[in-house]
């Protein structure tokens, strides 16, 4: 039985590990291509207050992603409950991701890799356990000192 558990914790923290690195690497993909965005944008003359926007918001979606990876990544060592928790819920930020990037953006390479992510956090969250805390025993009464009779 130990065994087995300890086959699930591997796979555990294997599952969140590649799925904290998919989404570090499609955020270093998303901040690679910015530049193109921001040449496009100029090369049709926008106004320079929604290119600024845009850079922007580019950045702040790359940063995102890597603060969801970074997050992850350490929960996945942690042994508490709330380690758990946390990325599982980078795991469902991630997949809310690819619902709103489906929404309005459509499906493309990023929203997939984001999506293999995001399923990954998700299933490598509930696979981890928690170490259970032995029970403290209770303090033993002390034995009174002997009299002097």
């Amino acid at each position: 039985m130990r065994k087995q558990a300890e086959k699930i914790e591997i796979i555990a923290r294997s599952l969140t590990g590649a799925g904290a690195l998919v989404i570090a690497g499609t955020a270093l993909y998303h901040a690679s291509g910015m530049q193109g965005i921001v040449g496009a944008l100029e090369t049709a003359q926008v106004d320079p207050f929604w290119v600024a926007g845009t850079k922007g918001a580019w950045l702040h979606f790359s940063w995102h992603l890597f603060v969801i990876a970074a997050v992850a990544g350490v929960a996945m060592w942690g042994r508490e409950k709330a380690n758990r928790m946390a990325v599982l819920i980078c795991g469902l930020v991630a997949a809310s991701d690819v619902i709103l990037l489906l929404a309005f953006v459509g499906f493309f390479s990023g929203v997939l890799l984001l999506g293999i992510g995001g399923a990954l956090l998700i299933t490598g969250s509930l696979l981890l356990r928690p170490i259970p805390i032995p029970p403290v025993a209770p303090p033993t009464p002390a034995t009174p000192p002997p009299t002097g009779s």
